[in-house]
């Protein structure tokens, strides 16, 4: 089956429809021109375009992406800010919006994190189980700090019902 190639017009009025329905950043949206078959110059022309009527706002972006992962996914701050580089979102932007997640907020986070893992380990945890559970706590983008503080919690029996 052979797809049309669509206009610039109709590619404009597609990416609006995206952006309207969910956030989008300007590297997911210049990913589906790519793919949509619209060149470089009329691409950029859409994306200023969706930019200065703020289809498209990266700080914005940033800040909702960020909302989502850490309370719906439960991603800690390295791996957010890793996905939001791959996605190019500037750095100054990633870090204003990781400022936003409140600090008791996250190690909580880190801590529940921690102990659902270890939930099912024999207790004491061995020096295996424990790099085990730091792995995984590291996987989704916890700081060391917050793991340690987490397994020291669990090793001194700090540990609540969940």
């Amino acid at each position: 089956m052979i797809r049309r190639q669509i206009t610039a017009k109709e590619a404009l009025v597609k990416a609006e429809d995206l952006c309207a329905r969910s956030e989008r950043c300007r590297g997911e949206i210049s990913e589906k021109l790519r793919q949509w078959g619209i060149g470089s110059g009329d691409a950029e022309k859409i994306l200023e375009s969706l930019e200065s009527r703020r289809f498209i706002d990266e700080r914005r972006y940033a800040e909702a992406f960020v909302r989502s992962k850490f309370l719906f996914s439960r991603w800690g701050r390295v791996k957010i800010s890793q996905a939001l580089a791959a996605k190019r979102i500037p750095r100054d932007l990633v870090d204003e919006a990781l400022d936003c997640i409140d600090e008791e907020e996250y190690a909580d986070a880190a801590s529940l994190i921690v102990r659902r893992k270890a939930q099912g380990m024999d207790r004491p945890l061995s020096r295996e189980d424990a790099l085990k559970v730091a792995r995984f706590a590291m996987g989704r983008g916890f700081e060391w700090k917050y793991i340690k503080r987490a397994l020291d919690g669990l090793k001194n029996g700090d540990e609540e019902d969940f």
